[in-house]
């Protein structure tokens, strides 16, 4: 899957800082498309939670696009 503008801003900040890193919960293509236009994983994931007695299928990431600024925990 190709980002070009995630490619276009980590080409950007690379000019100031020394590497860009991401959370990211979702599908796996878009995961690696993370990776390849430059960012790394944050070393340690928050915790994704649902209610207890919901839909087995929200743990599925296919149907999710989280990143760390959708936390709501800050």
């Amino acid at each position: 899957m190709r980002l070009p503008t995630v490619v276009a801003l980590a080409r950007s900040v690379r000019a100031a800082a020394a590497s860009v890193s991401v959370m990211f919960f979702g599908r796996e293509a878009v995961a690696r498309g993370l990776l390849s236009a430059g960012l790394s994983p944050r070393p340690q994931q928050a915790p994704l939670f649902t209610l207890p007695g919901s839909d087995a299928a929200l743990a599925d990431p296919d149907r999710w696009y989280l990143t760390s600024f959708d936390n709501d925990a800050d």
